[in-house]
């Protein structure tokens, strides 16, 4: 993870720096976007070391910081956006030419960072691993666009390319969006009429079913189930067990809850 944090910095730094004698919309709008991009990085690197951690108050963990971290991202893509995009229509109005060989040398530079950076990302950590391929584009884009201008002397290529790696950036933040609201609204990831239906032989009189998500790899689930007063405990074990197994290998939930309860006791409090 610290190669994928010094890429996000030295990328920075690196077009910051070429932007400032390049005069590029495109490099301009990079440089902002990495900015954003390693300070939220940076920020969720030191928030994961909480993850594994529990109390007597946080009794799951911190493993919503992953969906925070993932909001944050966002957040910094459409702040990053706006701002590079107004950049861009000011050099466009005011017919600003760019150096394209600038513009493509920064732009592969970057490409080569963020490469080598992410053999490092592991496949949970979504967040960085997404903003790894949004920038990657971005600067192939970038590099690609240099080298057009350099041929064709059509300095309008940058801001066009600027607008184009920015709807990218933005339509590519769109699944992480949804599926962050759909872990804080604790939306169920599978259809529980569905799992009710798997459950019903090995337990035909569950109810109460109710899942949700941790963050992208913790799933919960907690049930009700009548049963027969008369079960021992091991028989009891036995079918949580094979409910268990059902909701792991079907369903990717890996922290259950079974309540129990004696149909005895359900029929008396009827009456």
């Amino acid at each position: 993870m610290r190669k994928t944090l010094l890429a996000f910095w030295l990328t920075f730094l690196v077009t910051l720096t070429v932007s400032l004698f390049s005069h590029s919309a495109t490099l301009i709008s990079e440089a902002l976007h990495s900015l954003f991009d390693a300070i939220v990085v940076s920020l969720s690197f030191h928030l994961s070391k909480l993850i594994s951690r529990k109390d007597s108050m946080y009794t799951y963990g911190f493993h919503r910081i992953e969906v925070f971290s993932s909001l944050l991202n966002i957040i910094t893509v459409l702040v990053g956006s706006a701002v590079a995009l107004y950049i861009s229509l000011v050099f466009l109005l005011n017919h600003v030419r760019d150096n394209p060989l600038l513009l493509s040398i920064a732009s592969f530079l970057a490409f080569t960072l963020f490469a080598l950076a992410s053999n490092e990302v592991e496949g949970k950590e979504m967040g960085t691993r997404l903003h790894l391929i949004q920038d990657g584009i971005a600067y192939l884009i970038g590099g690609a666009s240099g080298l057009l201008i350099l041929f064709t002397k059509e300095y309008f290529i940058d801001p066009l390319s600027s607008f184009i790696i920015l709807a990218i950036i933005i339509l590519t933040s769109i699944g992480s969006l949804k599926t962050s609201f759909n872990i804080i609204m604790e939306k169920s990831p599978v259809d529980v009429c569905e799992i009710e239906e798997e459950l019903k032989n090995v337990l035909p009189e569950v109810h109460h079913i109710h899942v949700w998500t941790l963050c992208e790899h913790v799933k919960v689930a907690t049930l009700h189930v009548l049963t027969d007063p008369h079960k021992t405990l091991k028989e009891l074990d036995e079918t949580r067990e094979k409910a268990e197994k059902i909701l792991r290998d079907k369903f990717n939930i890996n922290h259950v809850t079974i309540q129990f309860e004696s149909k005895k006791e359900e029929e008396n409090e009827a009456h």
